[in-house]
């Protein structure tokens, strides 16, 4: 009997999708986005039209689905393995979408998993170390992984007060270039600028990996929160120490405006070298962490192919120098590397689990 696993990514009020996955094999993926006309459909993290879109490709209703793998615990901090919060899964699949039909058995899959798994399992090796990077997720912000025929076996995991997803957006807010889902735009100014200008001392790269102290800033690398979904305090504390940081380079926060000229009004970005210089340098800097775990996750598995995912894994200049550096024969980064990739490698591990997702070595 073909079991039926459908996978929801982007719990985090953005990028929500589903993926349908039928005796080990994905049969389709969308994200709630292209449905609901919202880029990234923010402030929602219901997966519902996604879920029937992918439901009606296979011609197949809810009440047939095995099992519903979510990409991320909602019991977080407490370690959780089924989810029944009856309001979550009606959040997440509308009810009246479905014959008010409930799912039959709700499976979390941590987040960071979720990530490593889309990458690993639709990469085609048989082995591979495995690298997610990201702005955070059940309080991890990045994970090195070893991917095998049988299966993914975490090795070390760097918490959210260590996010380098989180400094790089902040460096693209600085910059005014937007909120997080403009880190591409600071991708793409780096080019123009000067890396070696700022030297941004809080975050220093090292051997097998990195560490971040904002303690001079008022953020201590060892804090802790307790309700990732609710306490936004330390959010908004760490996006404050950054922007005094970045200021205290001689680069205070910009701000575009617009200018009447020629008869009509047209924007005015007023972006200076040192702008460029700034985004240069954390780019420089990112990739330089980025080096330092990757060389780590290559000697602690002893594998020369790497899998990437995570927000960081949409940086195509990181990737370049990873794919070019010593140790690295193949590189596969998850296309989707975002969160709403989140959704095919939660359906993918649980198909896993289930005896149904048959390793490359053993086709």
């Amino acid at each position: 009997m073909l079991a039926i696993v459908l996978g929801l990514g982007g719990p985090y009020y953005h990028d929500a999708s589903a993926c349908l996955v039928i005796d080990g094999s994905v049969v389709a993926f969308a994200e709630e986005e292209r449905f609901s006309r919202r880029k990234h459909h923010k402030d929602s993290r219901s997966c519902a039209v996604a879920a029937a879109y992918c439901l009606s490709e296979a011609g197949i209703t809810l009440d047939q689905v095995d099992e519903v793998a979510i990409a991320f615990n909602p019991a977080w901090p407490t370690p959780s393995d089924i989810c029944t919060d009856t309001e979550l899964i009606a959040e997440l699949l509308d009810p009246a979408l479905f014959g008010h039909h409930r799912p039959r058995q709700v499976t979390v899959v941590e987040h960071h998993l979720a990530h490593a798994a889309s990458a690993f399992h639709p990469s085609g090796f048989d082995e591979a170390a495995v690298l997610v990077v990201d702005g955070s997720g059940d309080g991890v912000s990045a994970t090195l992984a070893h991917g095998t025929t049988d299966g993914l076996k975490v090795l070390r995991q760097f918490p959210f007060s260590q996010s380098l997803g989180w400094f790089y957006e902040t460096v693209a807010e600085h910059l005014g270039l937007g909120d997080w889902t403009s880190s591409g735009k600071l991708m793409g100014l780096a080019g123009y600028g000067n890396p070696h200008r700022y030297t941004l001392d809080f975050l220093t790269p090292r051997a097998g990996g990195y560490h971040l102290d904002l303690s001079r800033y008022g953020i201590r690398p060892d804090e802790s929160i307790d309700d990732q979904y609710t306490d936004l305090r330390y959010y908004r504390r760490l996006k404050t120490a950054y922007a005094t940081a970045y200021t205290d380079l001689g680069t205070p926060p910009h701000r575009r405006a617009r200018t009447y000229t020629g008869g009509r009004t047209v924007p005015d970005t007023g972006y200076r070298p040192e702008h460029a210089d700034l985004a240069a340098s954390a780019q420089r800097l990112l990739e330089q962490c980025l080096t330092e775990l990757a060389r780590e996750a290559l000697a602690a598995t002893g594998t020369t192919r790497l899998c990437i995912a995570g927000g960081v894994g949409l940086n195509c200049s990181a990737n370049g120098l990873l794919a070019g550096l010593r140790g690295v024969e193949e590189l596969f980064v998850q296309p989707a590397a975002g969160d709403a990739g989140c959704a095919i490698g939660a359906a993918l591990e649980v198909a896993l689990r289930r005896g149904d997702l048959t390793p490359p070595a053993r086709r």
